[in-house]
């Protein structure tokens, strides 16, 4: 099988690159000219560059004997605040290469396309209700998604993502920073601490979306979400981490307000992917990241 997968140099979907090769994908890259991809994908996988070929270059490329069948899209620009310089990045990256993307699978004749978005769309839970201006355009493309549903050119499977972990994870995640306070011996400041959170280690998100990939359906649009079984303050996961440890993090709760629009409450909109179960603990996550990329100092 096939596969075209953007945001490989990510976090998400570099782990996800290599499971799909372990499994004997072929596999297609759409990566931007300043995306390190390791040599390990380089070796296995035909990379096309979005920012050097024009979306009608790479649909060009791509019209072999054997084109994707799959489009799996998890490229994005993240901003939780944005300035008028930024409006640009975050339309272009967030919309209008998905957008590129699903017209190409369009001519194409892909059967599915995978999309992941995020849990911001809504601070509620409910209806649409965007925490920043980065689940504005996380929700534009997911409209766009939902009108090629609407023509049958392929199934559409809309994940919404919540926050990932693992090793080899160095984004500014809040369980990073707990990690980085315990390891330096430094106060963590934060915010009160009283929103929740559900944090989904990495080899449970790959397993989900694999379970994705071979799932069947009538349906052209399909809304799933993807967390593990476990939500907590961010208070109590401060004692998860301390408990794991065995180190007691000295805090500062309420050094940071709450943000503008904070998600206080976890509340899941959709139902997750048939068939799929987390797996792994957050104690226990915490462990593999400790063993396989941190050296940390326990009492």
């Amino acid at each position: 099988m096939h596969v075209l997968l953007s945001g490989a140099s990510g976090f998400v979907g570099k782990n996800l690159a290599h499971k799909l090769i372990e499994n004997n994908f072929k596999l297609t890259l759409i990566t931007r000219k300043s995306s390190q991809i390791d040599r390990f994908l380089k070796d296995r996988c035909t990379i096309l560059t979005y920012e050097k070929d024009t979306p009608e270059e790479i649909l060009k490329r791509l019209k072999t004997d054997d084109p994707p069948s799959i489009i799996i899209h998890l490229a994005a620009q993240f901003k939780s605040d944005h300035n008028l310089k930024e409006i640009t990045n975050l339309i272009q990256s967030n919309i209008i290469l998905g957008a590129q993307l699903a017209e190409i699978g369009k001519i194409l004749g892909v059967k599915k396309f995978i999309n992941t978005t995020t849990y911001s769309t809504s601070i509620s839970g409910e209806d649409f209700d965007p925490q920043n201006f980065y689940a504005v355009t996380k929700k534009s493309f997911e409209d766009i998604l939902f009108f090629y549903s609407l023509e049958k050119n392929f199934q559409v499977f809309n994940l919404t993502l919540y926050d990932t972990y693992g090793p080899g994870d160095n984004r500014l995640k809040f369980i990073n920073l707990i990690l980085d306070a315990a390891k330096n011996k430094e106060i963590l400041n934060m915010s009160p601490g009283e929103q929740e959170i559900s944090y989904i280690y990495i080899d449970d998100v790959i397993q989900g979306i694999l379970d994705t990939i071979r799932l069947e359906t009538n349906s052209f649009w399909n809304n799933f979400s993807l967390h593990s079984n476990e939500h907590y303050t961010l208070n109590k996961l401060v004692k998860i981490v301390e408990k794991s440890i065995g180190t007691t993090i000295a805090t500062n709760p309420g050094y940071y307000s709450y943000r503008a629009r904070e998600i206080m409450k976890f509340k899941p909109r959709h139902s997750l992917i048939p068939g799929f179960e987390a797996k792994t603990t957050i104690a226990e996550g915490i462990k593999q990241i400790i063993e396989k990329g941190c050296n940390y100092e326990q009492s």
